[in-house]
């Protein structure tokens, strides 16, 4: 019986350790979001086919419109997308402080079931002196096209606009 339970534990060892090894592999090989650096280089260029800032930390509409649009990658860039919350047009910061609760909802648009099928998006904030940013990094869909409540939406340079079609 002894020899049974110590086959046991030796076994939840070895699954532990595989796991734990398993756990680690992924980490290093995920995706990680776009550097501070590279954030602050886009906050200094202009709003473009893959970007587009807001102040506003509210309007869920306008950002699942931005998800869908970049997650469509009509330029076919084949190069995320990046929505950033707390930066106005001209790339300056709003000050704001980012909470978990806006993270969390940021992270929802993925899964509530209103965008179509469901994009690859990461979220995360960056602190800067002036302030917090949220940003919503979106990976090209390869199921297009996207839809968020049944409209697919694009966008061309910075703007954004739905697409017409007979469907």
């Amino acid at each position: 019986m002894l020899q049974l339970y110590l086959k046991s534990v030796s076994l939840k060892k070895q699954i532990f350790q595989r796991w734990h090894r398993l756990i680690i592999t992924l980490e290093k090989s995920e995706h990680n979001m776009i550097p501070k650096d590279e954030i602050r280089a886009l906050l200094k260029d202009i709003e473009n086919e893959r970007v587009e800032r807001t102040i506003s930390t509210k309007n869920t509409d306008k950002f699942a419109r931005a998800v869908c649009a970049f997650a469509n990658d009509l330029p076919n860039k084949r190069l995320p997308g990046y929505l950033i919350i707390g930066a106005y047009d001209d790339g300056s910061l709003n000050g704001l402080k980012v909470t978990d609760e806006l993270l969390r909802n940021l992270a929802g648009l993925r899964s509530d079931g209103n965008i179509l099928p469901q994009p690859a998006l990461m979220v995360e904030k960056f602190s800067f002196p002036d302030g917090d940013i949220a940003v919503v990094e979106v990976k090209p869909s390869k199921n297009t096209p996207v839809k968020y409540k049944g409209t697919v939406y694009i966008r061309i340079g910075p703007r954004r606009g739905k697409q017409m079609t007979k469907n």
